[in-house]
């Protein structure tokens, strides 16, 4: 259901791909709160995490601005999650947008996530359909 939700948002939302620069990134953040940290330097405000019983293994967080960060328990949960969501997007014809950590990826509109990527040292990318 939540890829649905994020496919739907996707088609609504221009949002522009971002994944995290090996060398231009101060530390990668060890936890769902330092995600919070660097979003809420950007002038966002986050909400408090939850656990969605349909997701094992996953935190989420919403923030202002159409803005959602998932922490997952391992590597491979976030690469599923992402390669999964990729496919669908590119099926559809549309870019699979998120600013990407190697256990969480952050998703929402392109000015957001430009603004968070650059707060965070990003390098922009593009996922899905090119």
């Amino acid at each position: 259901m939540r890829t649905i939700t994020r496919v739907i948002t996707a088609v609504a939302l221009p949002v522009l791909a971002v994944s995290l620069s090996s060398c231009g990134s101060s530390k990668e953040p060890k936890s769902i709160e330092d995600l919070a940290a660097a979003v809420e330097k950007s002038g966002y405000s986050c909400q408090k995490p939850f656990n969605d019983p349909d997701y094992p293994g996953e935190t989420e967080m919403q923030c202002t601005g159409d803005i959602g960060v998932i922490w997952y328990d391992t590597a491979e949960g976030e690469v599923d999650s992402y390669s999964n969501a990729e496919s669908i997007y590119k099926d559809l014809g549309i870019p699979y947008l998120t600013i990407r950590g190697d256990t969480w990826h952050i998703l929402g509109q392109e000015s957001d996530l430009t603004k968070i990527a650059s707060s965070m040292g990003a390098e922009v990318s593009a996922g899905g359909a090119r």
